[in-house]
């Protein structure tokens, strides 16, 4: 697990999000992940120091923990020891991905119910509300992206790049933003780094 937050670290998302997304398949369901990237959070290390940070870090995760009502790492132990118990009542995970990078994921989602969009609007209106480090209010937003698992042979390795990608586009809208990610985001990445590209071979020449 992650030392600082004591949330599941990248390797038991992978595993979690793995099995969860063929046993949401058979019941004609799917997965849904959200991706939460801090704005610019470096000005708070920047300004009052890393231990600033790391509060600041910790009172996130249990402030998303609470919200979705998730156990600790021993569940998810557990669930991976007994897939069976990944079910319609699952509460999903929250794990910190990258340093103010976190994911939460819902293992058992109807994408038309739109229950992944309205988290992410919660999460959103929950950064209204301050961190406190030493008696002083810090206030912090989020760019949040969203995705779903196509199919049951869906991959985590996937849905990290789709959310990721949803929350680069998010971020390019400002921030505090919310995004769905949908295919024509690889293609306008893909686009925006060839005339990166082709920018540097000109300056070059």
């Amino acid at each position: 697990c992650d030392r600082l937050t004591n949330l599941p670290n990248r390797y038991l998302l992978e595993l979690y999000v793995d099995q969860a997304i063929p046993a949401a398949h058979m019941r004609g369901r799917s997965v849904a992940m959200l991706g939460i990237d801090l704005d610019l959070f470096n000005r708070i290390n920047n300004s009052m120091g890393h231990s600033a940070g790391d509060e600041v870090l910790t009172q996130l995760s249990e402030r998303l923990v609470n919200m979705q009502g998730c156990g600790d790492v021993s569940v998810f132990l557990n669930t991976l020891a007994m897939p069976s118990m990944l079910g319609e009542g699952s509460a999903g995970m929250v794990a910190r991905l990258a340093a103010d990078t976190f994911v939460l994921v819902l293992p058992m989602v109807d994408r038309g119910s739109e229950q992944a969009e309205r988290l992410a609007e919660t999460l959103k209106k929950s950064f209204q509300s301050p961190f406190i480090y030493r008696g002083q209010e810090l206030f912090v937003t989020a760019s949040i992206g969203i995705t779903y698992s196509d199919s049951g042979s869906s991959l985590a390795a996937s849905l990290l790049q789709q959310v990721d990608l949803a929350i680069h586009e998010a971020k390019t809208h400002g921030h505090n933003v919310v995004m769905s990610y949908s295919g024509d985001l690889v293609s306008k990445v893909s686009k925006h780094l060839a005339i990166q590209s082709d920018l540097r071979k000109a300056l070059r020449n």
